[in-house]
This record gives structure tokens, C-alpha cells and sequence, in this order.
């Protein structure tokens, strides 16, 4: 909601807002919704991968733009019909980032389950892009296994690099795993605030008001000149100095600024 609210504010179009009902059926607040039939839109914004498959669904000739999905390529595929920004943080840039704040890092270890991990594999590749750091895969089959894991990540490993994965991620566990890495001095690398409230070094946190703006401009840039590129959400870079100062990292606190 904030991001929608944040696209509203930053747009000259009105805009109408639809939801997706648990069925799938189209449902508004606003009557110009009812009125108006599929195809006469001016463009559609999905936001999230329900909206975006919806869409995706639909033979449009309108522009489609999204936001707020991870992996937008599973829906869309190498369509030119869309164009938006990703929820993705996940990426070389980012990493670079990362290896920039904390120069002695140099291998994060990436605990996931390869059984249901979808990304693991566009992460690897992100790494190889990236010079001076790299990943190491420790895999879990479940949750009974994290605690080898955590043996094999503070053996082979300068940090813990968290990624979305349904084995891994739940609060309990990143508390765990984040507190056990700490009582071993390996810090840990999360992509929200909970991560950081958990006690990680540092977490990139997607700015759900800029993600809006960065829609916005793209919205009113294509329909000024035709022309869209992808791009990545905007972030928060948030750093955890009493657990900086406990490990005794060195930070270069300059690449802590957006």
C-alpha cells in the first residue's frame, strides 16, 4: 500500500485502484472500474505476481507495467509487453555494494534448499559478476539441518548472505541463524528490517515509497517518449553498528549512504 500510495501521489493521471478477490475476480471501490471494460484502459499497473499473472493472462494492447515481483520473467517471460521494476535485491549491484561496505569480506555463504529454492541459481550468477567476493552454497534439506549449516558456514565462510528460501526463512529460524553466526562471529546479511532488528549487520531494505516514484516516472516516460527500461527497486541500506562494533568489522561507513 505504500508503494500504490506513493505511485498516486507522483502521478498526473487519476488513477483507479482493483483488487484481486480470493476467487479472482476483479473488485474495486471505485465505479469507473465497473464502467469500464478491459480494454479501455489507457495502461495497467500490477502490482505483486497475482495482479502481474492476471494481466499476463489477458490479450491487451495497452502498456503493462509492474512492480513489487520478484521474478517477473516466470510470468512474462522475454516480453516486450512489460516493463517495470523488480523486487529484486539480489543482484551484482548489490553484492558489489555489500563487498564495498565490508572490503574483507570475501566468501558469504548462501544457506538455501535447493529442493524449492528457485533463485538460488540467478544469485550465483550475480556473484560471478562481481569481483573480490563470492558465494558459498550450503544446503539444507530441512529445518533439522541448520545447525550443521551454521558449522559449515562459519568453517568455510566470512558472513551469512540471507535469500529467499521457505526452509530457511521463518522468524525463528533467521534468529536463529543470526544469533548463532554472531556467538561464532560470523555476521549475517538480510533484505529487510526484521533482519536487522534479528541482530544482521546489515540489511538492504526495498524503499516501498521510492519503488513508487520509480513507476511513476516510468509510466509517464513511456507515455512521453515510447521508450521503458526494467530496473531495480530502490533501497535502504540499514547497518547495525553494535553488532559492527561487536565482531569488530571494519566498515566503510561512506558506501553506507544510498
Amino acid at each position: 500500500m505504500q508503494m500504490v500510495e506513493s505511485l498516486e501521489k507522483n502521478m498526473d493521471t487519476p488513477l483507479c485502484r482493483a483488487f484481486l478477490d480470493p476467487s479472482g475476480q476483479v473488485k474495486s471501490l471505485d465505479f469507473t472500474v465497473s464502467r469500464l471494460g478491459i480494454l479501455d484502459w489507457d495502461f495497467f499497473v500490477a502490482v505483486g505476481p497475482d495482479a502481474l499473472k492476471w494481466l499476463a493472462s489477458e490479450s491487451l494492447d495497452v502498456p503493462v507495467f509492474y512492480a513489487m515481483v520478484l521474478e517477473p520473467d516466470r510470468i512474462i517471460g522475454q516480453s516486450d509487453r512489460f516493463c517495470g521494476v523488480t523486487f529484486n535485491l539480489f543482484t551484482a549491484h548489490r553484492i558489489e555494494r555489500i563487498k564495498q561496505i565490508f572490503p574483507k569480506l570475501t566468501r558469504l555463504a548462501v544457506i538455501h534448499n535447493p529442493e524449492n529454492n528457485r533463485i538460488y541459481k540467478d544469485v550465483l550468477a550475480q556473484f560471478s559478476k562481481v569481483s573480490g567476493v563470492s558465494a558459498v552454497p550450503v544446503t539444507v534439506s530441512s529445518q533439522t539441518g541448520i545447525s550443521r549449516a551454521l558449522q559449515t558456514a562459519a568453517a568455510q565462510a566470512d558472513a551469512i548472505y540471507f535469500i529467499p528460501d521457505h526452509t530457511v526463512i521463518s522468524p525463528a529460524i533467521v534468529k536463529y541463524i543470526i544469533e548463532n553466526g554472531i556467538s561464532r562471529g560470523i555476521p549475517s546479511i538480510g533484505y529487510n528490517r526484521f533482519f536487522l532488528e534479528s541482530g544482521a549487520i546489515l540489511s538492504l531494505s526495498v524503499d516501498y515509497e521510492a519503488v513508487g516514484r520509480q513507476v511513476a516516472q516510468m509510466v509517464t516516460r513511456f507515455r512521453e517518449e515510447g521508450t521503458c527500461e526494467n530496473m531495480e527497486p530502490e533501497a535502504n541500506i540499514l547497518y547495525n553498528e553494535n553488532v559492527g562494533k561487536l565482531l569488530k568489522m571494519e566498515v566503510q561507513k561512506q558506501f553506507l549512504n544510498r
